[in-house]
């Protein structure tokens, strides 16, 4: 379940990348967790670079129809995703504008306010306004944010247009507000310091059952403070499968 806190969510600017082997002749374990990272910081390096999640999406994310799929459908918050007949390219689009508006909201707060401050009145007016009128994501704003309690499920090929019509919207909305290199200003760093902790380790494990992934791959866990990241290898590449949200 989707809860904000500022408390745990950092973006450093991961732009310099791991250098060694290549990755299409990684052969140990460590040298396939690195290629794993270089992955990971390469997705959080376009999505700052775009402001846009369907640009490191389309770029590093399984191909795997199936898993991406139930990647779209277990994520957590903002909607409980009980639809059945919708294609995989509304799949997709869902998933995408959800993820706009998580990762966007968390950038605009770290970059513009004290952590220590924020609350829902601290958003703009407009946006208060584009998610109080959202039925998908009302509760962002709202002490009920926890359980989910007074936000409509998604059943419907119709509700999950309006839960895509409402996150652009939204997603928009933060895009104008963010400061421009919004990671190099006083505010940022001044938070980033208050905040900043060890992450754990990259790791590998065998598996991830809950997201399709049998105990016999290798699954790479990559955290970047607010990207929580799985990978494995793929036709020779790493891809990123499933993201974790929230704390």
């Amino acid at each position: 379940m989707l809860v904000f806190s500022f408390l745990l969510l950092v973006l450093p600017a991961y732009a310099t990348f791991a250098v060694g082997k290549p990755c299409n002749k990684a052969k140990s374990d460590m040298e396939k967790l690195r290629c794993a990272e270089e992955t990971a910081d390469k997705f959080v390096a376009r999505f700052l670079d775009t402001l846009d999640f369907a640009v490191p999406y389309r770029e590093f994310f399984t191909v795997d129809r199936t898993l991406r799929n139930r990647n779209a459908r277990a994520f957590r918050g903002g909607a409980n995703t009980k639809v059945q007949r919708v294609n995989d390219r509304t799949l997709d689009q869902m998933y995408i504008a959800f993820m706009n508006v998580y990762y966007l909201s968390n950038l605009w707060g770290l970059s513009t306010k004290r952590v220590k401050d924020v609350d829902e009145q601290l958003y703009p007016p407009e946006i208060v306004f584009a998610m109080k009128s959202s039925p998908y994501f009302r509760n962002w704003i709202s002490d009920a944010a926890c359980c989910n309690e007074g936000e409509e499920d998604v059943k419907t090929r119709s509700e999950v247009l309006g839960l895509i019509k409402d996150a652009h919207r939204i997603s928009s909305l933060f895009r104008k507000r963010i400061p421009p290199n919004s990671m190099s200003s006083s505010m940022y760093k001044e938070n980033a310091k208050g905040i900043l902790h060890d992450s754990s380790s990259p790791r590998i494990k065998y598996g991830e059952p809950n997201l399709g992934v049998s105990d016999s791959r290798a699954v790479f866990i990559v955290e970047r403070d607010l990207f929580y990241f799985y990978i494995f290898e793929e036709a020779g590449r790493f891809k990123v499968f499933g993201l974790g949200i929230g704390n």
